[in-house]
């Protein structure tokens, strides 16, 4: 068997998935699938209460990795999610849940570390399984995020536009019924659909991408830094300020003595818009 290549021009389409289906085709006669850590057994599920269930709600991080995670709850199941996948967790007991799916089985195990008592979710295949694979091992460990809770006039400050030279492109986080969302003025080129959720100070979670706001010396929305962890990482993207009629960004600049200071340059756009306090 020679190389074989795969193209195409979906961003979502997973390519180690189509990879490991093609290998599984070819090399089915010349390998043995490896034995699992754990044999499954659906008698060990139990019954958790519904309050059992929301104390493991919230993000769990990986931050070498750049890996984010959401707990959530739905009807009464917890329900993981990295990227674009979700995976529906059945309680074997008060701190482990097992995600079964033929040929494998991850564990998660929800746990206190030791050193400083903080939340850890601890994932570990008991099967195959590329997920943990592509993190570099038959575990992750990961770290709770303390939960975010924004007041109205905090959320107002990450309003407006955000542009990006490198892509020629202009997105405005808008406020839709109290949630806040990237819109592009094309519908149809609008990469980031899901809410964005606050994670900590200035970073916020759109499954899959997340985003790292940067202030300026004044403490003031200066822009922001895009990372999905598959194919971006660290995007910058300024924010686009808005200044009588016309749109404006703020740039750092170097002066003849040799010191940076900001400055306000116009910025080319076509749909001005509405003022912005700052």
């Amino acid at each position: 068997m020679g190389p074989f290549i795969c193209l195409c021009n979906l961003n979502d389409i997973r390519p180690w998935h189509l990879a490991r289906e093609v290998a599984d085709i070819y090399l089915q006669d010349a390998f043995t699938e490896p034995k699992r850590h754990m044999d499954w057994n659906p008698e060990r599920l139990i019954d958790l209460p519904v309050h059992a269930l929301e104390s493991r709600v919230g993000f769990y991080e990986d931050s070498a990795a750049r890996q984010v995670w959401r707990v959530r709850l739905e009807d009464e199941s917890l329900v993981a999610e990295d990227d674009d996948s979700r995976f529906v967790l059945r309680p074997v007991g008060t701190h482990e849940f097992h995600f079964v799916n033929t040929p494998y089985v991850l564990r998660f195990k929800f746990e206190e570390r030791a050193s400083d008592g903080r939340s850890i979710l601890r994932i570990e295949r008991m099967g195959l399984d590329h997920y943990l694979v592509r993190s570099g091992g038959d575990e992750i460990t990961l770290e709770a995020l303390e939960p975010v809770t924004l007041t109205p006039s905090e959320i107002e400050e990450y309003l407006g536009r955000y542009t990006s030279d490198e892509l020629g492109v202009t997105y405005q986080l808008v406020l839709d019924a109290q949630s806040l969302y990237m819109r592009h003025e094309n519908p149809h080129r609008n990469y980031f659909v899901n809410e964005l959720l606050p994670i900590g100070r200035d970073r916020f979670r759109a499954t899959p991408v997340n985003f790292t706001f940067t202030r300026d010396d004044r403490g003031e929305i200066a822009g922001m830094l895009v990372d999905d962890r598959h194919y971006i990482w660290s995007l910058p993207f300024v924010r686009a300020l808005s200044l009588g009629h016309g749109v404006f960004r703020q740039e750092l600049a170097t002066t003849e003595d040799g010191e940076h200071e900001d400055v306000i340059v116009p910025h080319a756009t076509d749909d001005p818009v509405a003022s912005q306090k700052h």
